[in-house]
């Protein structure tokens, strides 16, 4: 059975939020019983005019972020000063309508309870747990029998990154899946054959668009028949 690793992801300006402040969004710790913590805020790299990535160091250490947590640990909220992040990990890929839903409730409360901006987001995911006969049919997909190789490999990679303009949303969208079958190291344990899936559905960097609760209600529509493709594809 497949487990997913997944991120829901909102990049902007969101330094009106506070530990001080989260009190508007009660009702989203309730409804999901999660606890309050505190977490180091990250980073974020600007992009210069020519579409270079730079890290500006800030002056002052890095503060203090509210972040929330359920109690399995499964599901971790981050409110970060230039990016919040909904995460979940060793889920169910059945339970994704769950994690969408939340992402919408918070992303809804965010936009409709504080002075926020968001120019850029994404939906991205980890899939494992793959069946031999599942490993074995998707190397068969992706690579016909050639001089250089054969019909049947246990170690093989494939990744593949497409731009498309969505007109709903009026911008370029990045499209990645990548596939990476092989022997790794999990917890400490060899495993001989495993494969992996990655999916990343994100708005391109640097664009002079803001993104409103109906687009991003569009993106994750969108995102979640791009995510839904890849799950089904074998």
């Amino acid at each position: 059975m497949l487990t997913e690793r997944r991120q829901f992801i909102a990049f902007g300006n969101f330094a009106e939020i506070s530990i001080a402040n989260i009190s508007p969004l009660n009702e989203v710790v309730k409804t999901y019983n999660l606890s309050v913590m505190a977490l180091p805020d990250v980073i974020e790299p600007s992009i210069t005019a020519n579409g270079i990535q730079q890290f500006t160091i800030p002056a002052q250490p890095v503060g203090l972020r509210p972040a929330f947590q359920s109690e399995d640990k499964q599901t971790t909220i981050f409110l970060g000063t230039s990016k919040v992040y909904i995460e979940q990990v060793d889920k169910s890929v059945d339970s994704f309508p769950d994690f969408i839903k939340m992402s919408v409730n918070l992303i809804t409360d965010i936009i409709n309870r504080y002075s926020v901006t968001i120019n850029r987001v994404a939906i991205n995911g980890q899939l494992s747990g793959y069946a031999q006969e599942a490993r074995d049919k998707l190397y068969v997909k992706f690579f016909n029998k050639t001089a250089l190789y054969g019909d049947v490999s246990d170690e093989w990679q494939f990744r593949i990154n497409t731009k498309v303009n969505v007109e709903e949303l009026n911008c370029e969208i990045n499209k990645i899946v990548s596939f990476n079958r092989g022997e790794f190291i999990i917890n400490n344990r060899i495993v001989p054959d495993m494969l992996f899936s990655v999916y990343d559905f994100n708005t391109k960097r640097g664009i002079d668009k803001l993104f409103n609760l109906e687009d991003i209600n569009k993106f994750i529509e969108l995102g979640n028949v791009f995510r839904e493709t890849i799950v089904n594809f074998v």
